[in-house]
């Protein structure tokens, strides 16, 4: 049996590089294995060293996105056209 370490979090459109830095240092500093995001605008910004990016953004400019840890594979990834899930 396998412990993930997941969260999730509403990002609100989250670009500013300061925001991105103390996002990803949180990340860092939980552990975390998983992490289920909302409100994606611009998941360019959201490349972190060490995690695999899903996402999903659609129709309406905000979306979804999944950060994975990259010893973790994600498979069977269906998107909903309007970007609101994963």
């Amino acid at each position: 049996m396998h412990d993930f370490k997941l969260a999730t979090l509403n990002i609100n459109g989250m670009t500013a590089s300061t925001r991105v830095g103390m996002f990803t240092d949180f990340i860092h500093r939980q552990d975390l294995d998983i992490i289920f995001l909302q409100e994606v605008t611009n998941p360019d910004k959201l490349q972190i060293s060490g995690y695999a990016l899903h996402h999903n953004v659609g129709t309406t400019i905000r979306g979804t996105a999944i950060l994975v840890r990259n010893e973790m594979t994600l498979t069977n990834i269906h998107k909903m056209p309007s970007g609101r899930a994963i």
